[in-house]
């Protein structure tokens, strides 16, 4: 058999490695997730509503670097954190027509409140400047659609630098190691066509 067809075949199955990785343990039932930068989120759930927080990068700095990790983009004053929060009712529907607003340090002098503008079915969105530094924050959302009215508490860690890195990590040594791999193969393969020819002389 010639040499070079376990080399060819290997090499036509190394780039499905990669996306045979991302997608162990997915389930295809789910909702695609968001970017990878919305990491830290919270969640809560009542008789009425079913509601998710994400914390991340704001739209534009997202959008000019998919890479760039979370806490950086909190660091930055110019762009505050966002927070995207998505909205279901009772039987898991998506809500577009509520009124979401979201309070931390209810009745203390640092009080902060804002309220969440639609942005999609059942996605909404708003700034939130008193987010950008790491810790752990405790949230109540005043969700209101129509005669219904509901308060749901919601506790939001937001990671050090170091954590939101080293959430990138795992990506980064695989795409290293897939590089290295193919490398590897390449140079086993020229080896070989340079055998092969040598012999054939």
């Amino acid at each position: 058999m010639n040499p070079l067809i376990p080399v060819l075949c290997l090499l036509a199955a190394l780039p499905l490695a990669g996306p045979a990785r991302a997608h162990e343990g997915h389930d295809h039932a789910e909702p695609p997730p968001v970017v990878a930068d919305w990491a830290p989120r919270a969640a809560a759930r009542s008789e009425l509503f079913d509601l998710v927080l994400a914390w991340g990068p704001a739209a534009d700095s997202a959008a000019n670097s998919a890479v760039e990790s979370a806490a950086d983009s909190a660091a930055d004053s110019a762009a505050p954190p966002e927070l995207r929060l998505w909205l279901d009712g009772a039987d898991n529907r998506p809500i577009s027509d509520a009124r979401i607003q979201l309070e931390l340090n209810a009745g203390q002098p640092d009080a902060w409140q804002a309220e969440a503008r639609p942005v999609g079915a059942g996605a909404y969105v708003l700034s939130a400047p008193p987010l950008a530094r790491p810790g752990s924050y405790a949230l109540t959302a005043t969700v209101t659609r129509g005669d219904d009215l509901d308060l749901l508490p919601l506790q939001l860690v937001v990671p050090a630098p170091a954590q939101a890195e080293a959430a990138h990590l795992p990506a980064l040594n695989a795409a290293w190691w897939s590089a290295a791999g193919l490398a590897g193969l390449l140079a086993l393969g020229a080896g070989l066509v340079w055998q092969q020819r040598r012999r054939a002389r």
